[in-house]
């Protein structure tokens, strides 16, 4: 909804992106009457919660899109919370998504993805965002060459817009990347301390002096702390 990437069905006539569009997607039906296919749910990476799996077309164009993101975080700012904005990084998002129809290399569209995603960064700065989070949980598979070499290209040209970004990762060790998560221009890197046990000392040496380091130490699926001696 945020990034414009909205299947044909599921739009109205006039293109504006609204709660019925949200029950079109997850539900295939609205309070309004209408009827479609819901779209695909997956298991979200090796846990048992779900996501509904993103279609995205050879051709496919991406706009800013829904405001709610911006609504919400104006709204908590207005209580005085400091606001960690939480985005799915656009390379993960690509790696999830499927190809509606023809299958094509989804890297193809990462330029313009981008594009809305640094416009997205914007309008967080302009509203006085310190930190945003860019979750890119796919550091933990085994990734080609061409998806580790577009995780280096979007965080190079999304860093550097006013803001400090905070990479994570989570569901396991991210061994396999550890050299490419050096060369990072973020300001900071989340760890998954629960699973793949990724060994702090490791991590800390990946870091440079001004980058920050975040450890996760609750289980997401047990709900349950893990201490640390």
């Amino acid at each position: 909804m945020l990034i414009g990437a909205i299947p044909e069905r599921h739009r109205q006539s006039c293109d504006d992106a609204n709660i019925d569009t949200l029950f079109r997607i997850a539900r295939g039906r609205t309070p309004s009457g209408c009827v479609c296919a819901a779209g695909e749910m997956a298991k979200w990476f090796n846990t048992n919660y779900h996501y509904i799996v993103p279609e995205l077309s050879i051709n496919q164009a991406f706009k800013l899109g829904w405001q709610e993101l911006f609504e919400q975080v104006s709204e908590a700012q207005q209580f005085r919370y400091k606001v960690k904005p939480v985005l799915i990084g656009p390379v993960t998002y690509l790696f999830l998504a499927k190809c509606a129809g023809e299958e094509f290399d989804k890297l193809t569209l990462l330029d313009s993805l981008l594009n809305v995603y640094q416009q997205i960064l914007a309008k967080l700065a302009e509203q006085n965002i310190e930190w945003v989070q860019i979750d890119e949980p796919i550091l933990a598979l085994e990734i080609d060459d061409s998806y580790r070499s577009a995780l280096k290209t979007s965080l190079d040209k999304l860093s550097g817009q006013g803001f400090k970004i905070l990479l994570a990762s989570y569901f396991d060790s991210v061994a396999n990347c550890y050299q490419d998560i050096a060369s990072y221009l973020v300001e900071g890197i989340h760890f998954d301390c629960v699973t793949g046990e990724p060994g702090i000392e490791k991590l800390d040496v990946l870091l440079r002096d001004e980058q920050i380091l975040s450890l996760g130490i609750i289980n997401g699926r047990k709900n349950e702390e893990i201490a640390y001696g």
